[in-house]
């Protein structure tokens, strides 16, 4: 079986890539014949002196360098749909490498139009949806006012999303700044810095930035950026539909795509693997009543609900944050962090209390997961399966998550930590109290961590679904 692989570059860091990466590279260990074809987009590789095309970046992985389709065409939506040249470029890139299946984890940078070339070309076709780009291309299913968005149920409500959060500029253009910009790293530079000069960004936005929107679609909103939206949906539950097999990675993923239209007996839910599965951290720091530590790894940022958390400990009885403490791990934006400890933390006490780590690596996170007692991940975007939440299972850590994405499927209520409705700073806050009035919960969620799934049996379970489509 030769198999072709469509994701992100390896190179890029975060995100999906955290989980193809690996996969790759088990696959080969495994001794599957497998290629990763991927696209320049995400990384913003563009050049005016290099031929457009697919190269060979290194043994086994190819790149469309000069990608003509950029991640988030928000004012052009049509542009995600085809591609001539890709289209042709793929075509013979299909011919020569002679692929018995394709496994699509990312379309970012591809045309929609690939489903129907790869089914041209006799491939069978697999897609994992780790996200929501066929729904959306900003993939975190966020609207306009930062709250969870549903989906594409009102096309007038995503034209006046996507407008606020594109450029008007078509692709053209911006492919033409991204290649001067890499051909001419100083020159653009010194014009950007001219540039910034003559028209400044405005200051942080601050407090107002930490709490939801109230804004409301004005009726009527550009009917031809929403009647797009609606041709680049249907395209995308088309593509799904020409699969062999769609894989959600959560029940929710499969909920949302049978809501929207892909066929429910062609999607199975099957949860990912890791590295990280693959080496226990043990669990050397005891819980003590009187120091009881809540801790969140990962980015920081408004999507992943930081500011929530530390409103909802702010928030607690005095007697119990007392005996607690909130220790935050990741990379974060200054305003960002200045605006939580203004609102919420004052100069008192509870600044004392919530510290902010800043970033950290991977070789870091056992260090980090003994220093805490009970992992917090409040998310307000719908991730469907964060890898937050093996770090957190692997290290002995119970979690409390809200209830959305990917988090119920393993995080049982009660069981190995603690659910609450998404975005409820109240419910959140309910969580905390629970633990601190009754510390002998944390080891007893511990007790109920189930064992999470490695990158070995993950592709042990694919390769035997390979092996059914052929």
């Amino acid at each position: 079986m030769r198999l072709l692989l469509i994701c992100d570059n390896p190179a890029e860091v975060g995100g999906v890539s955290n989980y193809t990466r690996p996969l790759f590279r088990e696959l080969r260990n495994q001794g599957v014949d497998v290629t990763l074809l991927c696209t320049s987009s995400m990384l913003r590789r563009f050049h005016f002196f290099r031929r457009s095309g697919i190269h060979m970046l290194e043994e086994g992985v190819f790149e469309y360098y000069n990608c003509p389709i950029l991640p988030t065409n928000y004012s052009h939506p049509a542009n995600d749909l085809r591609h001539a040249r890709m289209e042709k470029e793929i075509r013979r890139f299909l011919d020569a490498g002679r692929f018995d299946v394709a496994h699509i984890h990312s379309m970012v940078g591809m045309p929609v139009s690939l489903y129907g070339v790869l089914k041209e070309s006799g491939v069978r076709i697999l897609t994992t949806v780790h996200e929501y780009w066929w729904l959306c291309p900003y993939r975190v299913m966020v609207d306009f006012n930062n709250r969870i968005c549903d989906g594409p149920e009102d096309f007038t409500r995503c034209a006046y999303c996507t407008r606020r959060r594109g450029r008007v500029k078509d692709d053209r253009y911006r492919v033409f700044v991204l290649k001067f910009e890499n051909t001419f790293p100083r020159l653009h530079a010194a014009l950007f810095r001219l540039y910034r000069k003559w028209k400044p960004l405005p200051p942080p936005s601050g407090v107002s930035s930490l709490e939801f929107g109230c804004d409301k679609v004005p009726a009527g909103f550009e009917p031809a950026l929403a009647d797009a939206w609606k041709t680049r949906l249907e395209a995308c539950i088309t593509g799904l539909n020409l699969c062999d097999r769609v894989i959600g990675v959560s029940e929710d993923v499969r909920r949302i795509l049978v809501k929207y239209g892909v066929d429910a007996d062609r999607i199975l839910v099957q949860h990912i693997g890791s590295v990280i599965a693959e080496k226990t951290i043990p669990h050397t720091r005891a819980v003590n009543p009187d120091d009881v530590v809540f801790g969140f790894i990962g980015g920081v940022g408004f999507y992943k609900g930081v500011h929530q958390l530390v409103k909802a400990y702010a928030g607690l009885p005095s007697s119990l944050k007392e005996r607690s403490r909130l220790e935050i791990f990741g990379k974060y934006e200054q305003p960002y962090v200045d605006a939580m400890t203004n609102a919420y933390l004052g100069d008192g006490e509870d600044r004392r209390r919530v510290t902010f780590h800043g970033r950290f690596s991977p070789d870091d996170i056992p260090g980090i997961t003994n220093q805490i007692d009970i992992s917090v991940l409040p998310s307000l975007c719908a991730d469907t399966a964060p890898q937050t939440i093996f770090e957190s299972f692997n290290a002995g850590l119970p979690i409390i998550a809200p209830r959305v994405g990917g988090f119920p499927d393993f995080v049982v209520d009660g069981e190995n930590g603690l659910l609450y409705t998404a975005g409820d700073v109240d419910g959140l806050r309910a969580c905390l109290t629970a633990i601190l009035e009754d510390v002998s919960l944390i080891g007893r969620f511990r007790e109920r961590i189930p064992r999470t799934k490695t990158m070995v049996e993950n592709v042990r379970d694919l390769l035997a679904l390979y092996g059914t489509l052929q």
